[in-house]
């Protein structure tokens, strides 16, 4: 929009021969270093003397004031205020009424928060006082072309065809070239910009095609021309790197800076699927990275960083600038991904004029002794961005931690929802992020073009081509570093979503190209005519059975090779395809998907966004930055997306002696433990996802081992109360406690059940090892300051515990952490129930059973502190992460303190039962 109101601004550099203030956009950049402004005349003059006429100068005194982004010193004096109303002019000229028009603004800044352009408290105000009535129309209408896509689809057709985000998009895409052609030699307004920006938005959302494409490259020059990479060169200049501009001027340049960063992002995601240089220099700007939207909208100003060329120093300067805004990590990581596509997809072909295989140009395959330098030097830089990959996910801010929990479904309302979306879309977008820089980092060594990597049988070096040196910190074998690594990236991000778009999307193409290899036969929209034709044996193979038998027997003709499978395992990670494509191959194990494609990468990512633009605007959120092909569970999706087991176990299936998450019938199997120690035949219906928000599937396996229903690595702590039960607490002769009496296990104590042995290392073979049956359950997410009455909703779900301890030890420190916390001295499981399925965990039959007799017989209405008490209380102050195991205490009738003593010993047979749980049995071993 261009300006906020300031009361009195610093003055202008002044010019020493003429007396007239210059704005820092009329001083030559080399000046600006010196801090010495004489004249812009002569500079102008050296350099474009065959050309350039007059002084800039003679711009008039209110254009230069309204005109662009100011640098070394801000705008003198703001605009003069127009005195009239816009509404009722961009109404009729948009022909919506004026409830339709608050609602597209509303939608705007609720629904579209990557576009977060300006400053909404002012923002009504601003277009009625500095805009002129076409001015107003052509922001506004660039603005609802994109908000129009999230109103809600029940209106009658006349009032869906008036508010058409493509009528609104033709509307503001003729006003803004009409308006920039009005600016002629002069620099455009920044709202000029603005609109420019979000109806290139609009076209990149259609495909990074030729429209699309070359308004980016018109969007980056004027951004340049209103200097806007260089919004805070002062203070990159000053010595103190203090920033001691107002409020006011802070809250201007933010809004230049977000244009500038906007710009970024647009510019990342265009020239990474067209594999081009970026057009943006990012070694030539001084704008710092944007804030969080609630400091800018009230006025808190706040720290950020600049943008630093070294990877290494630009997420640690993001990190110690304390500036949380989500946009501003997702800059960094994006910036991680991008710097790792240029490493991995070089525009340039290599010279190959030794005569080698010039297929390496799809490849990006170096090609002569020459260049082995290069590969190794190329090695080291990506080796350092998955180190810096690494540092930002550990730098994150928590409230940007992606943990697997449901999005979008804050029950709060208001700004408060918004905020609270707004942060969800962050998270999701920003996960996404840094699994698709993994996989650029490692896409150049699993997918190469390298004949002479097949054949070397001793090449097992990871992101090099002919360097010897090995990736660091991993095994000596590609298979298993650099393609699991691969995978793992992959798997990190839910493909659900993505199945059922690449079908579509696969469809569409097809038709498409079916329909261009017609020469007759005409594009039916603009669109059609800037649409890539795709080979002709694209195929897509999902579930075992050829999508080309759903096109009809015409489009079969177009897949030669419909279906056809590559197998990744038995070439080590290095394939090549003559055509120089990718080949992405993805399956999730047990959900008997099988998805083969042999689109190249680029295609599918561009295709995808397009997709996901278009057809899959119900997810209103998912339209937070270009990866919105990549969807996350949340509350308000598909059922096939919610976590709807209610009896879970982890176990090694008989099928393929995998690990894998199940769903057993209680009905049939009501204590699962005994029953696999009984060698009762146990199956379970498969779950695909995670035990956060995993899903019940039709496929059943045959359960050969029981696992704890969490692997440690899950696990980030174990929290433990002491003194919980009242008859514990009467049996010890303590008083009852007032407040929890708290100790912790580290992760490494989790242990599964049986035939899982509880082992003692020397320090524990001294006749004091001890039993404690706990119920334990676990947290279904991050929460802090957990009120009681909102507790259920934080636990994920009940299981069977056995706090073992070290009596001596413990008796010897007043710290049982470590008493307590040998390996393996926490077993868990047999199962892990639902909330849903315990119903009322404050009456629970629990007992221990030690070699056959019950040995300890309580009930959970003994507790001191019941469960929803105990998870706020652990919130305070702190938070409870995703996976904590928190085990509540244990009843009457320990070893220690019944008479005579027992106590653990080699080959004990120790349980744990609990009622609607079933029973933890391990046996006792002595290493």
């Amino acid at each position: 929009m261009g300006l906020f109101p300031v009361q009195k601004l610093p003055k202008t550099i002044s010019d020493e021969n003429s007396g007239k203030g210059l704005d820092a956009e009329d001083v030559p950049l080399h000046h600006l270093l010196a801090h010495k402004a004489k004249s812009n005349s002569i500079s102008s003059w050296i350099l474009h003397h065959f050309h350039e006429k007059q002084a800039y100068y003679e711009e008039s005194e209110e254009s230069r004031k309204s005109s662009c982004s100011p640098q070394a010193h801000f705008i003198p004096t703001p605009p003069k205020t127009i005195q009239h109303d816009n509404t009722t002019h961009v109404c009729a000229a948009l022909g919506i009424c004026e409830d339709e028009y608050l609602q597209l603004i509303d939608l705007y800044f609720s629904d579209l928060t990557s576009v977060s352009l300006f400053h909404r408290p002012t923002f009504q105000q601003r277009i009625n006082s500095e805009l002129d009535p076409e001015q107003s129309t052509a922001l506004l209408a660039s603005m609802f072309s994109l908000s129009a896509r999230h109103l809600c689809n029940d209106r009658d057709d006349t009032r869906k065809e008036v508010l058409n985000p493509s009528k609104f998009y033709e509307i503001a895409s003729n006003l803004v070239h009409k308006q920039l052609r009005n600016c002629g030699d002069k620099s455009p307004p920044l709202f000029l910009l603005q609109a420019f920006i979000m109806t290139t938005y609009y076209e990149l959302v259609s495909g990074v095609r030729g429209v699309a494409w070359r308004s980016l490259g018109a969007v980056v020059r004027i951004a340049y021309e209103l200097r806007l990479h260089l919004v805070d060169l002062p203070l990159k200049l000053s010595s103190t790197k203090t920033d001691t501009d107002p409020v006011e001027v802070w809250m201007a340049k933010e809004e230049r800076r977000r244009a500038w960063w906007t710009i970024w992002e647009f510019e990342v995601f265009a020239t990474t699927i067209r594999k081009c240089p970026l057009g943006m220099d990012p070694e030539q700007h001084a704008t710092l990275l944007p804030v969080d939207d609630k400091f800018w909208f009230n006025g808190e100003k706040k720290p950020s960083c600049f943008f630093e060329t070294d990877p290494v120093l630009r997420w640690k300067e993001l990190k110690n600038s304390d500036n949380e805004s989500g946009r501003a990590w997702f800059i960094v990581i994006n910036s991680f991904m991008r710097d790792a596509h240029a490493l991995s997809n070089a525009s340039v072909p290599v010279d190959s004029s030794s005569g080698e295989d010039t297929r390496s140009y799809g490849g990006n395959r170096l090609t002569s002794n020459r260049e082995n330098g290069q590969d190794i030097e190329r090695a080291s830089k990506l080796a350092v961005l998955d180190n810096c990959v690494s540092c930002f996910k550990l730098s994150l801010p928590q409230n940007l931690r992606y943990r697997s929990e449901h999005l979008f479904s804050s029950p709060s309302s208001g700004q408060d929802q918004m905020y609270a979306r707004r942060i969800d879309s962050e998270k999701q977008t920003i996960h996404a992020m840094i699994q698709l820089a993994r996989i650029m980092i490692l896409h150049k060594d699993c997918f190469r073009n390298d004949d002479r990597a097949l054949s070397r049988e001793d090449d097992t070096t990871g992101f090099s081509n002919t360097a010897p040196s090995s990736w660091p910190g991993e095994s000596n074998s590609h298979t298993n570093s650099v393609w699991s690594r691969y995978l793992d990236a992959a798997d990190n991000v839910n493909l659900d979503k993505l199945q059922s778009t690449l079908s579509s999307i696969r469809a569409h193409v097809v038709s498409k190209s079916s329909a261009m290899n017609q020469p007759s036969a005409a594009p039916h929209s603009p669109e059609e005519e800037f649409t890539p034709h795709v080979h002709g044996d694209t195929s897509l193979k999902n579930n075992d059975s050829s999508l080309c038998k759903d096109l009809g027997e015409s489009e079969q003709s177009n897949a030669t090779d419909c279906g056809q499978q590559i197998d990744m395992t038995s070439c080590e990670g290095n394939f090549s395809l003559d055509s120089g494509d990718y080949v992405c191959d993805a399956s999730l194990d047990g959900s008997n998907l099988d998805l083969t494609l042999d689109l190249p990468i680029d295609t599918i990512f561009s295709e995808i966004w397009q997709n996901s633009q278009q057809h899959d605007l119900c997810h209103l959120f998912f339209q937070d930055s270009w990866m919105r092909c990549f969807q996350f569970p949340t509350h308000t999706s598909s059922s096939t997306m919610a976590r709807n087991w209610t009896h879970l176990i982890r176990f090694i299936a008989d099928e393929d002696n995998q690990i894998h998450l199940g769903q057993i019938d209680p009905s049939v199997n009501a204590d699962v433990g005994l029953d696999t120690y009984n060698g009762k035949r146990v199956q379970a219906r498969l779950i695909v996802g995670s035990a956060f928000d995993g899903t019940v599937t039709d496929k059943i396996l045959t359960v050969k081992q029981l696992l704890a229903p969490l692997d440690y690595h899950d696990v980030p702590l174990v929290r433990c109360l002491g003194l919980n039960y009242h008859d514990h607490a009467i049996e010890a002769k303590m008083p009852i406690p007032e407040e929890p009496v708290l100790f912790i296990k580290p992760r490494t104590t989790i242990c599964s059940p049986y035939p899982t042995t509880i082992n003692f290392s020397k320090i524990g073979q001294d006749d004091s090892s001890d039993y404690e049956a706990e119920l334990a359950f676990i947290i279904a997410k991050d929460g802090k300051d957990i009120p009681e009455e909102k507790a259920g909703e934080y636990i994920l779900g009940y299981t069977c515990s056995n706090d073992v301890s070290v009596r001596s030890q413990q008796f010897k420190n007043s710290q049982w952490c470590f008493s307590k916390g040998f390996d393996g001295s926490a077993p868990i499981g047999p199962v892990l129930v639902s909330p849903n399925a315990i119903g009322d965990p404050g009456n629970l039959a629990i007992q221990a059973i030690y070699n056959g007799d019950r040995v300890q017989d309580s009930n959970t209405r003994e507790l001191i502190f019941n469960v929803k008490k105990i998870i706020s209380f652990l919130s305070q102050g702190t938070t409870l992460e995703r996976g904590t195991v928190v085990m509540t205490g244990t009843g009457p009738g320990i070893g220690s303190l019944r008479n005579p003593k027992i106590f653990l010993r080699d080959g004990d047979d120790i349980r744990v039962y609990i009622e609607k749980i079933g029973t933890l049995i391990n046996r006792t071993y002595y290493e």
